[in-house]
């Protein structure tokens, strides 16, 4: 039987750890193939058999597990922070790269949201044999057949491959299998495929519902990792999956990590009334929900369903960087938005990101205002300076335009666009003058609190018996006593 070693190159465990969803599913999607299947998670330097909680260097799993075959995912390139921007890819180079090519053997195999965004360039910089983007379970199935019976392997969409003479062939454009709409992946049963204790501490166990997105905002890289049109999976199917792991881990949180949660609503509201409907005990949380496809009825079947908190990310509050960033509503729509989560008691995370093509003091000021006076200051406010821009985005066309980056230049390095209207001076002071008068305000550089303070909170959580109040609440607690003494965290 042949060996393939799945790496999990991601050591990022900031705001929170992230499980590698994408690699349990591959090895879900291998299990009944003739090889035999391990998981390297470099989050914690585990694999998944042996005592729990042991720790291993990538070094000392490949020397014992001598796999055939090296995949390995890139899950992020850097941190998307401007201010003292954190690099992954030198740190993936020492942990995972390096040690894999002196193990000298077997077939490499990159993948990843991180790497699709930047293939033929990782490719070359790792010299791996072969790449592959988007989704990998039909991919890998794919080219390992290929390999195995000597088929041409650079026809395989979504696949490029390294020749011997450094040349890269085949197409980094991956197929989208809607099967009518209906989005058939395998259960990754995470908890099976990895050590999953760690994660039960401090993060949640990952659902995704669907792939790919029709919004075209304007730096948005999630079109190019999971192609422009939707790949729904059913109600019912997303609905055995969580009351399959509930049944296994009947405590743990569920996050759904869909880039847009409830884009298309239908399909939001659809799941939740699955879930009423089988009567589950839950807690869920989400990230990316959209304003414009928030109404009354959904945050009522959210609520219904189990939703503990959620994170809306309307990213300005001024109608004229609403349209600048290409969001389909307006700054009436956001305000309605805020109404009915206050209504509902809907615990939230907003997040804006400010210094867009054409931000300036008049705009600052709309999104500042919204901020104050329509955000509930039991929510916390995440603040991101300057936006990333990342390439086949139309933000990359812009900063080409305005000269901010060359055409063709790289961008896998980081490289922020900031509007000439504020500068970067600028919208640092104006950005640290208003979040210093709102404790629920946090810029992005700030927002992960310290040890000190988790501990804090997680014996406030336990003395109030605080334990269905989300985590960011409590520490927006301890935040606006600080504030009050003139301690500011």
């Amino acid at each position: 039987m042949k060996k393939i070693l799945l790496v999990n190159s991601n050591t990022e465990s900031a705001p929170y750890p992230v499980s590698p969803l994408g690699l349990c599913m591959l090895a879900t999607a291998l299990k009944n193939t003739a090889y035999e299947v391990k998981i390297f998670d470099g989050l914690w330097n585990h694999v998944n058999s042996g005592p729990q909680n042991q720790t291993i260097s990538l070094v000392h799993v490949l020397k014992d597990f001598q796999p055939d075959v090296i995949g390995v995912s890139i899950r992020n390139i850097d941190d998307l922070i401007m201010e003292q921007s954190r690099f992954y890819i030198e740190e993936i180079e020492d942990l995972c790269i390096t040690p894999i090519k002196k193990y000298g053997k077997g077939i490499t195999i990159l993948g990843g949201a991180g790497f699709s965004m930047f293939p033929i360039e990782l490719l070359k910089r790792w010299k791996f044999d072969f790449g592959i983007t988007g989704a990998g379970e039909e991919s890998l199935l794919t080219l390992l057949h290929s390999i195995e019976n000597g088929h041409p392997t650079d026809n395989i969409p979504g696949v490029l491959v390294r020749k011997s003479n450094g040349q890269i062939t085949g197409s980094s454009q991956f197929e989208i299998n809607t099967n009518g709409s209906k989005l058939i992946v395998p259960y990754p049963e995470i908890d099976t495929h990895l050590n999953y204790n760690p994660y039960l501490t401090r993060s949640s166990y990952p659902i995704q519902t669907k792939r790919g997105c029709v919004l075209k905002c304007l730096y948005c890289s999630y079109p190019t990792i999971e192609g422009k049109t939707y790949q729904l999976r059913t109600a019912k199917d997303v609905v055995d999956e969580i009351e399959s792991v509930n049944k296994r881990m009947p405590n743990v949180v569920f996050e759904f990590v869909d880039s847009t949660f409830n884009h298309p609503p239908k399909h939001a509201e659809n799941i939740c009334r699955e879930i009423i409907s089988r009567g589950l005990s839950l807690k869920l949380r989400t990230m990316g929900v959209t304003p414009a496809g928030v109404t009354p009825e959904l945050i009522y079947l959210m609520r219904q369903a189990g939703f503990v908190q959620i994170d809306c990310t309307p990213d300005s509050a001024s109608d004229k960087m609403l349209q600048n960033l290409r969001k389909d509503f307006n700054r009436k729509k956001l305000e309605k938005v805020a109404s009915v989560l206050k209504e509902a008691d809907m615990p939230t995370m907003w997040f804006f990101i400010l210094g867009g093509p054409g931000e300036d003091d008049d705009t600052l000021d709309e999104t500042f205002d919204f901020i104050h006076w329509f955000i509930d200051e039991r929510d916390l406010v995440h603040i991101t300076e300057g936006l990333r821009i990342y390439p086949d985005t139309g933000l990359e066309e812009i900063a080409i335009a305005e000269g901010i980056i060359k055409k063709n230049e790289s961008l896998l390095k980081p490289h922020f666009y900031i509007s000439k209207h504020l500068g970067q001076k600028k919208l640092k002071t104006r950005t640290k003058e208003f979040t210093s008068q709102h404790y629920n305000c946090l810029l992005s550089a700030d927002s992960t609190p310290s040890k000190e303070m988790i501990q804090k909170a997680l014996e406030v959580r336990k003395q109030k018996n605080l334990t269905n109040e989300p985590m960011f609440r409590t520490l927006l607690r301890l935040r606006k006593e600080e504030f009050k003494t003139g301690i500011k965290q």
